[in-house]
């Protein structure tokens, strides 16, 4: 009897260690080996997603890219367009300066055939027309002091472009320096640009001259008797003297 009891309590101890064991296992043991395939599903998804982001930001970088080249050579296409319209006028201007040197050139005279009759009496010779070869030469000479200034004009045009163009002068474009007089030039007119070389508006003076400083070496560009215009608005320069 004692024997039975001892193995009924060793069984009934032995039965509460093993739903002790049972109870104590965690209750998503068994679930975490099932719900990999799901995680691996989720990571493989989250994985496209980011590769077809990424190709999707390659492919509108590369489309920038296009389209900032094309943009750049049309515009540099519209700059040499503008300057060959310029060159063009430039020319055209010149041709006009120098129709006074052509102003002098005689017209030539074509004879007709006259009748038999007529021809055996020899004409009268024409009367000759006054000329004054002092007025003739002052003529001349104005032609000639003329045609230097428009040389010497186009000259310091061509020159203060090459200027803007050497210092990187890019928001202003000169279009016309006028005539030199009194130590300046002008009429003068300038068009404003913006970043990107698009005209802004434009700046017309009656004179233009350089201020140089030799304690700073600096070359100031000092405009006068003048204004700005911006589309529609006009804003002519401040005197000197206003401030005060």
């Amino acid at each position: 009897m004692d024997s039975e009891r001892c193995l009924s309590a060793m069984n009934a101890r032995a039965a509460f260690l093993a739903l002790a064991l049972v109870a104590c296992q965690p209750a998503g043991a068994g679930d975490e080996h099932a719900s990999e395939p799901s995680l691996d599903a989720q990571v493989a998804t989250l994985t496209a997603e980011l590769d077809r982001s990424r190709l999707l930001a390659q492919t509108e970088r590369a489309e920038a890219r296009t389209q900032i080249a094309s943009l750049r050579a049309e515009l540099d296409q519209a700059a040499n367009a503008r300057i060959a319209r310029e060159s063009e006028w430039l020319r055209y201007t010149k041709a006009i300066s120098n129709l006074g040197e052509r102003a002098d050139v005689p017209t030539p005279e074509f004879a007709t055939d006259a009748p038999a009759e007529v021809a055996a009496t020899p004409p009268a010779p024409p009367a000759a027309a006054p000329k004054d070869a002092a007025l003739e030469k002052d003529a001349a000479d104005a032609a000639a002091r003329a045609t230097a200034r428009a040389e010497r004009d186009r000259a310091i045009h061509l020159s203060l472009r090459s200027l803007f163009t050497a210092e990187r002068i890019l928001a202003f474009e000169l279009m016309e320096t006028g005539t030199l007089r009194d130590g300046a030039t002008g009429p003068v007119v300038l068009r404003t640009l913006d970043e990107i070389g698009r005209p802004t508006g434009s700046i017309c003076a009656a004179r233009m001259r350089f201020e140089a400083s030799r304690t700073a070496r600096t070359l100031t560009l000092v405009l006068e008797n003048g204004y700005e215009r911006r589309g529609t608005t006009k804003i002519p320069f401040a005197r000197v003297g206003d401030d005060e």
